[in-house]
């Protein structure tokens, strides 16, 4: 055996090992116990050494932690950590984070597995048509689920300011398709007279967005299933309704919860600055045979439309594959009296702001033409909905009411009557509308061609000025 003294190994040992290592054998130990006073000395050194360089590290990490949560807590750190960098360093690191998993998407693999015919290769014959049925409904539902929180997270949430629900749904809407625009801007063109509450229609926003480039259409007659595919598309969707049972509101539908594969819920998000979620049978009764107000006995006598909403869509290069369904004939006519009554209305105001625009002779043109539809709108409203829908909704209520009571079939013939003589009436008072409106298109269409360009360039200087941005209704969240 040879001694640490007169081994060559041993004799380098001070410089080639390490002091604090575990694995030494009982020789090595002994060989140090013989260890020559001069020798373990110059071993004393160099271990005072290692732990002077060890501490001043370990200061010098202090103080770069130190600084780092000043900063941190300066600026508003990162959201989850509070400000405090040297708080994640006393959090244990997971198998996921050590192998850079963090931000891996788990749904696109579950996506994957559920709707991939290859993973359903191996399955059992006598059970593969159930277990495949189920992965695909699992599979559809984390999809849907991922477009509508998409839609949740990139769509704003905005305030309204006086009685504009209309403008402040179609700003959070076109933001979260890619255009920021103040819904001040908007309701200068379509809502033009400040507190004086006309209305905005599901039909005028998708007017205004078109004009602004995008894929815009409203409907009559919809379902909660319509309003689902849309939201699968990807779409902005508008609704209007009898908003707690009182006048019309404008609302953002950004998604729909389901149960046992029917929809039992509805999200919305209310330009009141709030989220909510309303039940599938309260949302039918505010949605279905709009009045002007149900709580008054007056405001119910003016009927507005069925279960009316807008669809807003991106002008994507993807539009002839993903296209928005065109508008029935019947549905249109349904509400094209209360539509054209309502814009001519507003567009008297508007044409206005056109003329102050600096186009003067396309601004006239505006208001002669919106005066010559604010008149025929109202005969066609007197006829298509204040006789034509009064009787077609009184139709269906006593046919409501017949299925609940079971009354005699007299009371079935009367209703049926009624929603037919109504029906009549609402589609001869959308023709003499739709005329209207066809004689008022070459007068009105350039003047709000013009305006809708004008609020572009507006937007486009406000958005660079910082004072100007300040006249944006109050953002409360994402």
């Amino acid at each position: 055996m040879f001694s640490v003294g007169s081994s060559p190994q041993g004799a380098m040992q001070p410089h080639g090992a390490s002091p604090f290592s575990s694995a030494r054998s009982d020789r090595s130990r002994a060989g140090t116990a013989m260890m020559p006073a001069a020798q373990e000395q110059q071993m004393q050194l160099v271990r005072q050494e290692l732990h002077e360089s060890l501490d001043a590290a370990l200061s010098k990490r202090r103080e770069l932690v130190q600084s780092l949560d000043q900063l941190t807590n300066q600026r508003q750190g990162p959201v989850g950590y509070g400000g405090q960098v040297s708080s994640r360093y006393d959090q244990p690191v997971s198998r996921a984070t050590q192998q850079n998993l963090d931000d891996i998407d788990w749904r696109v693999a579950r996506l994957m597995y559920c709707l991939d015919p290859k993973y359903n290769a191996v399955l059992d014959p006598a059970i593969a048509f159930e277990i495949q049925q189920k992965k695909s409904e699992d599979g559809i539902s984390v999809w849907k689920w991922d477009v509508e929180a998409e839609i949740a997270r990139r769509m704003p949430l905005l305030k309204q300011i006086g009685p504009s629900c209309g403008s402040t749904c179609l700003s959070m809407c076109l933001e979260y398709l890619g255009l920021p625009l103040n819904p001040c801007l908007i309701e200068e063109r379509i809502h033009p007279y400040g507190t004086l509450d006309l209305g905005e229609l599901p039909s005028t926003l998708a007017r205004f967005a078109r004009q602004l480039g995008f894929r815009a259409q409203h409907y009559n007659h919809g379902t909660m299933e319509h309003l689902a595919e849309h939201l699968r598309n990807g779409h902005a969707v508008i609704l209007m309704l009898n908003y707690r049972k009182g006048t019309g509101h404008l609302v953002n539908l950004i998604g729909v919860e389901r149960h046992n594969g029917d929809i039992v819920q509805l999200r919305i998000r209310n330009p009141w600055g709030f989220d909510e979620r309303i039940e599938a049978s309260e949302f039918l009764q505010e949605w279905h045979c709009m009045r002007q107000s149900r709580r008054s006995s007056i405001g119910c006598c003016f009927p507005v439309f069925d279960a009316a909403y807008a669809v807003v869509a991106a002008p994507d290069a993807d539009s002839a594959a993903n296209p928005l369904p065109a508008i029935g004939v019947s549905d249109w006519l349904h509400s094209a009296s209360v539509d054209l009554l309502v814009h001519s209305a507003n567009g008297l105001g508007g044409s206005f702001s056109t003329i102050l625009g600096g186009h003067w002779l396309f601004g006239l043109g505006q208001f002669l033409g919106n005066l010559l539809g604010t008149l025929g709108g109202f005969g066609a409203y007197v006829l298509g909905n204040l006789l034509g829908l009064n009787m077609e909704f009184k139709g269906r209520e006593l046919r409501g009411a017949r299925a609940s009571l079971q009354q005699a079939s007299s009371v079935f013939r009367l209703a049926s009557l009624l929603q037919v003589a109504g029906w009549c009436c609402s589609m001869m008072g959308g023709v003499l509308a739709a005329c209207v409106r066809l004689i008022t298109i070459p007068l009105v269409l350039p003047g709000e061609l013009c305006a809708a360009r004008d609020a572009l360039r507006v937007q486009g200087r406000s958005a660079s000025n910082s004072d100007t941005e300040k006249s944006r209704a109050l953002r409360i969240g994402w």
